[in-house]
Parts: C-alpha cells; sequence; structure tokens
C-alpha cells in the first residue's frame, strides 16, 4: 500500500510540472547560469567561501552554488536539466511530505496531505523558476532531516541538517521546527547537536567569511513600518495558501505595496501605512483568528495547533528581522506551506471517517483545481515576456512588473514595446530610480542623447546616489 501511495505521488507531482521543461530561464537564471563566470569551473574554495554573482552578495548558500557548477559541466546553459532538477526536489519533498505525516498522522492523512503539497500551485515559482528550484534543494534537505529525525536515525538526520543549512537559509529554522514539534507531540528535549550545527553554520559565515545576510534596508527604514508591512505579508500568505488565484513574482500587499523594495522606491507606500486603518486591522483579525484557532485546538487536536505553529515558525526568517530586498515571495512558503497540508489531511481524515464519498468528492475536486492552476501558471514562467506580460495582466498597478516587461522588450531588441512598459511604470510610480534611468538606457540605445540625459536627471534626482547614472550623464554630456 505504502510503495502504491509513493508512486501516486511520484506520477503526480511530475505530471503537474512536466510542461516546465520546455520552458527557458527567467529572472536571475541568466545571470546565474550564462551570465557568471564562477560555475564555469568547480572550485570548491570558491564554493565554501560563498561567491555569487553581482547585485547577490549577502546569500551564503555553498552547497547550492557547488550545484550550479556541476550542473554547468552536464548541461552548460540548457534550461531542461536545470528544470529536470527543479522536478525531481519537488518529487523528493512530496514524498517526504508523506513519510513525515504517515509518522504523525496516519497513512490516509499522509496520502491526502502529500497530494495537496504535490499540486499545490504556490509552489510553482519554487518549481518552474530556475533559481528557486536550486535553492529548494535546501528545503527538500530539512523535509528529510526531520523525517529522519523522526525516525530516530539521529546521526542521518544531523549529517542532512548540516547541508540543508550551507544550502538554503530558510532550513536554519529546522532546530525550532524540531522543538516545537516536540512541545505539540511529544516531550521537548534540547537536541544539542542541531543546536551546534547551526552555530557551527553561524561562525563560518559571520565570523570567518564576514558575510553579513543583510541585503537591503528594512521595510520603510525602520521597525515600525516593517511590522505593519510584515503583518500584511503573513495574512498575504494565508490568503493563497487558501486561494491560489492570483499568482505572481511580485504580489501587491494590501495598500499596494509591492512586494520588492529594491532601491526604496516603494518606502513611500510602506511609511504611509497606518495601524488603525482598515488595510491593517483587516490582515491583523485574520491572524489574530488563525492563532485562536489554534489555540482553541491545543486540547483535543494539537496536530491542528503543530502546524499552525509550523508555519508561522517556518516563515520566521523572511520577517524582516534580517533584511532583505523583498518583503513577500511566493516561494517562501514552501517549507511553511507543510503546516497548512498536514491541518488540511487531518481535518479530511476526520471527515472521511464519517463521509467517505463526500470527502473523496471534496478532495478529488480540490486536487483536479490545484493540479489545472499548476499547470497554466507554469506556462507564465515559459520567458521573461510570458511571466511579465502576465504579471502586468494580474496586477496592473505594479510599477516593478511595467519595469520588467519593459527590460523583457529591451533584451529582446522591441525597443518601442519596452518604450511603452517603462513609461507606464514611470507614471505608476516616477520614484522608481532604476525603471526612469532603464528608460533613459533605451532612448540611448536609440540614438536620442537628450531624452536619455533627461531620463537620467530624472533617475539621479530621485536616487541621488545612482552612480551608474552619474556616471551616464558624464559620459554623455562630453560626448
Amino acid at each position: 500500500m505504502m510503495k502504491k501511495s509513493i508512486f501516486l505521488i511520484v506520477f503526480l507531482a511530475i505530471l503537474a510540472y512536466v510542461n516546465i521543461l520546455g520552458n527557458n530561464f527567467t529572472i536571475d537564471d541568466t545571470l546565474f547560469i550564462k551570465g557568471w563566470q564562477g560555475i564555469r569551473t568547480i572550485n570548491i574554495i570558491d564554493n565554501f567561501k560563498g561567491v555569487v554573482p553581482p547585485g547577490h552578495e549577502g546569500a551564503y548558500r555553498p552547497v547550492r552554488q557547488f550545484l550550479y557548477s556541476v550542473y554547468y559541466q552536464l548541461w552548460g546553459e540548457a534550461p531542461f536539466g536545470y528544470h529536470l532538477h527543479a522536478i525531481l526536489i519537488h518529487v523528493a519533498s512530496s514524498i517526504f511530505v508523506y513519510l513525515i505525516i504517515k509518522k504523525v498522522l496516519g497513512r490516509r492523512s499522509a496520502l491526502f496531505g502529500a497530494i495537496l503539497f504535490a499540486l499545490h500551485p504556490i509552489h510553482t515559482e519554487s518549481v518552474a523558476y530556475t533559481a528557486s528550484g536550486m535553492d529548494t534543494t535546501g528545503i527538500a534537505l530539512a523535509f528529510a532531516a526531520f523525517y529522519s529525525y523522526l525516525k530516530k536515525n539521529f546521526n542521518l538526520s544531523y549529517a542532512l541538517a548540516g547541508l540543508a543549512f550551507f544550502s538554503h537559509e530558510m532550513a536554519l529554522i529546522l532546530p525550532l521546527l524540531i522543538l516545537w514539534y516536540e512541545f505539540c507531540l511529544g516531550k521537548p528535549k534540547f537536541r544539542a547537536p542541531y543546536w551546534g550545527l547551526l552555530a557551527f553554520y553561524g561562525i563560518v559565515r559571520f565570523g570567518i567569511l564576514g558575510i553579513s545576510g543583510v541585503r537591503a534596508e528594512v521595510a520603510g527604514g525602520s521597525f515600525y513600518p516593517a511590522f505593519l508591512t510584515m503583518i500584511k505579508a503573513m495574512a498575504k500568505y494565508i490568503e493563497l495558501l487558501f486561494f491560489p488565484l492570483k499568482l505572481a513574482n511580485n504580489q501587491l500587499l494590501y495598500g499596494d505595496i509591492e512586494s520588492f523594495i529594491y532601491r526604496g522606491y516603494n518606502r513611500p507606500a510602506i511609511l504611509n501605512q497606518e495601524l488603525f486603518s482598515h488595510q491593517v486591522l483587516i490582515p491583523l483579525l485574520a491572524l489574530a483568528a488563525v492563532l485562536a484557532f489554534a489555540y482553541l485546538a491545543w486540547k483535543k487536536h494539537k496536530e491542528i495547533t503543530f502546524g499552525v505553529g509550523f508555519h508561522f515558525i517556518a516563515l520566521l526568517p523572511v520577517m524582516q528581522f534580517i533584511p532583505q530586498g523583498s518583503v513577500f515571495n511566493e516561494r517562501n512558503l514552501y517549507l511553511a506551506s507543510f503546516g497548512f497540508v498536514l491541518i488540511l489531511a487531518y481535518i479530511l481524515d476526520k471527515f472521511y471517517l464519517r463521509f467517505k464519498t463526500a470527502t473523496l468528492i471534496f478532495f478529488i475536486i480540490l486536487s483536479s483545481l490545484y493540479f489545472a492552476r499548476t499547470i497554466t501558471r507554469n506556462f507564465d514562467w515559459k520567458n521573461d515576456l510570458t511571466l511579465w506580460s502576465k504579471e502586468v495582466t494580474t496586477y496592473p498597478n505594479s510599477a516593478y512588473g511595467y519595469y520588467s516587461l519593459g527590460n523583457a522588450y529591451r533584451t529582446q531588441a522591441r525597443p518601442q514595446e519596452a518604450l511603452v512598459a517603462l513609461e507606464r511604470a514611470y507614471v505608476i510610480n516616477s520614484r522608481f530610480a532604476v525603471a526612469v534611468a532603464t528608460l533613459g538606457l533605451v532612448y540611448e540605445e536609440q540614438g536620442d542623447t537628450k531624452l536619455a540625459v533627461s531620463f537620467y536627471q530624472k533617475a539621479l534626482e530621485v536616487d541621488p546616489t545612482f552612480y551608474e547614472v552619474a556616471a551616464k550623464i558624464k559620459e554623455l554630456n562630453a560626448r
């Protein structure tokens, strides 16, 4: 029975993502694979040092970097192999989700939960986007470490945890997740080796290599606006787990706050938030309702409390405690969504005992809807042009979306369409210095020096530290 269940999970996970094998690279994939000389050869020392492409300083994922180097030797710049890796990692994660839930809740719940995890559309960014697919390797290792811990195979669990830590920062929360599991469903015990591995990672990263992890200013520049923003982000994560319809690389939070806080262009929207506005209070009340649900479930349904806690704990690394260049990413839910599918599987199993046929019908309908949405979303990730065209259809007020669409047109040598998209980004947010500067760049490439300088100057007025633009103005004026 177990073999049949795993076969079904593997089959569905592959079927849901097989259409990404024909996709091209998107967003940062070109930078990591085509434009980065660091992966042309396998250099273990550089991997250990955490050498990354320009613009990605602050990330330390040496195992991931090693995989990039190995895959480049195998597949070069062909997208197929990298997409295949992402699918296989997702298959492995789905299997471990099954094994973990089976250990915690039982076989039937495990099948419910693993199928929902394998098909949930929220995972499309984690799988269809090559760079995220490489990062997700660390999450799969964390799932494997958690399962090995449940099986009391501790030495294997410690080894897998160590690999996970050096693959992706999201996996660093594993010791706390294990502690939460023991608090809810076992006997709390301080598992020193996990914390020792975490300390070792910190010593290597911060003490020896001096990699801080700070990749941008805190949202809004201070704690209070960041706190209000993260309330909205946490509510958005829950919303998308329940209703994965409006999927986007750059989600808009309530109040038109864009996910990316690139060069501070989003700062005014973040600073203008007020605690007692409906745009903050509604997400806050939604979060309070979820936490109240977890509290009320504690006595008779601790599994639900465990699932809710798992979700929030897994998101701690992206809560702006260490500032990042974005306040929200769908891929952040890859680990956290385990809590959601575990709760849903637990509830489905309870209903199955009383309403077998109705429960199965509901599960089949839900799984089918997940599958259909995943398949359609994968097509959006075909290339940058399809991705960002869909993005601005989903969110017409996304300045970053139109900026990225303009860049996609520009790289395809379609300057007029690039100008339309970039001008739209400028209309939506005139403080988006990079988009304004890119307008200048397109005009420069078209030979219109006067307009190019005009937009470069506008970009410099918005961001006086934009030294690349200052150099451009100096260069053009010297001609």
